[in-house]
């Protein structure tokens, strides 16, 4: 879940389970706290998208510590 300025909240893995999960989908700890840049979609031109979209990867800028 992004907040209103793009920076990730929460996020759950591709079976559906929590991020607190030790499953193989568990969600990267580094992807909480990080900032989304944009969305990578093919069938868009320049393949490049400014929100996000379901089944597409997204692009995060890591949180700087």
């Amino acid at each position: 879940m992004l907040d209103a300025e793009g920076v990730c909240r929460w996020a759950v893995g591709h079976s559906g389970r929590s991020p607190l999960s030790n499953g193989p989908e568990r969600v990267p700890e580094r992807i909480v706290g990080a900032q989304y840049l944009a969305s990578l979609d093919v069938s868009a031109e320049g393949a490049l998208v400014d929100l996000p979209r379901v089944g597409c990867p997204m692009l995060l800028r890591p949180r700087i510590r």
